[in-house]
């Protein structure tokens, strides 16, 4: 029963430090991709704006997926057909 109770208590400690280097890890995929969300963008010397009168949706949702990633799904087929 001890060593049981041991090895919980170690998947316990173990969980955080994963879910720590997985959002680590996830925080700079995020960041690579903003950069690159703005710089497609740019090349098609596209503002803000102008995507958004494009695609059809908010500028609050552009500004959001180009800073965080974060945008719905179907805003997101917007922007690819844009």
């Amino acid at each position: 029963e001890d060593s049981s109770m041991g090895n919980a208590s170690i998947q316990l400690i173990d969980r955080p430090k994963y879910l720590q280097d997985l959002s680590k890890w996830a925080g700079k995929m995020i960041a690579q991709d903003c950069d690159r969300r703005s710089a497609l963008r740019l090349e098609q010397n596209l503002s803000q704006q102008g995507l958004c009168d494009r695609s059809d949706i908010t500028l609050a949702s552009l500004r959001r997926f180009e800073r965080t990633g974060l945008i719905a799904f179907d805003s997101l087929l917007r922007l690819a057909n844009a």
